[in-house]
C-alpha cells in the first residue's frame, strides 16, 4: 500500500468560532515553510489485516495517526488521534511495518510532524452516519462562551435500523457540564443513516466528537 502523507493539522469536527463569509482568508503563517518544502514522505506499508476480534465485532472506520519523522528518517512519538477500539491498537502495530524518507526542506532533510488515515473495511459492514448541518450544530452556551469554557465533548450516538438516533450519551466529558448537555441536545436533532452488517441495516452505535474553543 502506498499514500501520500499530510504535514497539514487535522480539523476536529466542529469549529465553534464562525467567521463572516465575506472575510479574506488569513495568510497561513506557515506560508514560507510550504513554499520552501521541496519533499513531501510517501509511505510505503503493508496492507493492514484485521485480527479475529474487531473482524467479529464489525469494527470499521478510519484510524488517524500522528507521528513525527526525523531527518534520518526515522518513526516515533507515534499516537492515534482518535479512538476505534481494537483498530486503534492494530493500526499502530501497522504503521511499525511501514517505510518513510525524510521530508526536504530548501534542499536537507528535516523531521516533521506527519498524520495519515488507515482505513478499516468489511464488505457489507458500515458504521451510522450522523449528519451534522447548520439545523443540529452545537451553540455554544453563553455564559460557557463568557467564562472561556474549552474542552472536548465525546458522544456515543445510538442509531436504530430505520435510521433514527435513539439515544446519544457522553463517553467523555469535557469537563463542563452545559457543553456536554448542549452537545447531546443539538446531535438529538440531527439526522442519522443507519449502519449495516452482512449488508443489511442494523443498530449500532456511532462516536460523535465534539471541540469546544471559547475563541
Amino acid at each position: 500500500m502506498r499514500f501520500h502523507t499530510t504535514l497539514v493539522p487535522l480539523f476536529t469536527l466542529f469549529l465553534m468560532s464562525a467567521h463572516a463569509q465575506d472575510t479574506p482568508p488569513p495568510i497561513h503563517p506557515m506560508a514560507a515553510f510550504y513554499k520552501e518544502l521541496t519533499s513531501i514522505p510517501e509511505g510505503s506499508c503493508v496492507e493492514p489485516k484485521y485480527t479475529e476480534t474487531p473482524r467479529a465485532l464489525e469494527e470499521v472506520g478510519t484510524v488517524m495517526l500522528q507521528f513525527e519523522i526525523s531527518a534520518e528518517g526515522k518513526t516515533k512519538s507515534v499516537r492515534s488521534l482518535n479512538s476505534l477500539g481494537n483498530l486503534s491498537a492494530l493500526s499502530l502495530r501497522y504503521l511499525s511495518g511501514c517505510v518513510f524518507p525524510p521530508t526536504i526542506l530548501a534542499g536537507k532533510p528535516v523531521s516533521s510532524q506527519i498524520i495519515i488515515p488507515v482505513e478499516w473495511k468489511l464488505d457489507g459492514v458500515s458504521n451510522p452516519i450522523i449528519q451534522v448541518d447548520d439545523t443540529c450544530r452545537p451553540k455554544y452556551p453563553t455564559i460557557a462562551r463568557r467564562l472561556q469554557a474549552k474542552g472536548t465533548t465525546k458522544l456515543v450516538v445510538r442509531v436504530s435500523e430505520t435510521s433514527e438516533i435513539v439515544d446519544v450519551s457522553v463517553s467523555s466529558s469535557s469537563g463542563h457540564f452545559d457543553l456536554d448537555q448542549e452537545a447531546i441536545k443539538a446531535i438529538k436533532q440531527c439526522k442519522a443513516l443507519a449502519g449495516t452488517s452482512m449488508g443489511k441495516p442494523k443498530e449500532k452505535n456511532a462516536v460523535v466528537t465534539i471541540e469546544w474553543r471559547a475563541e
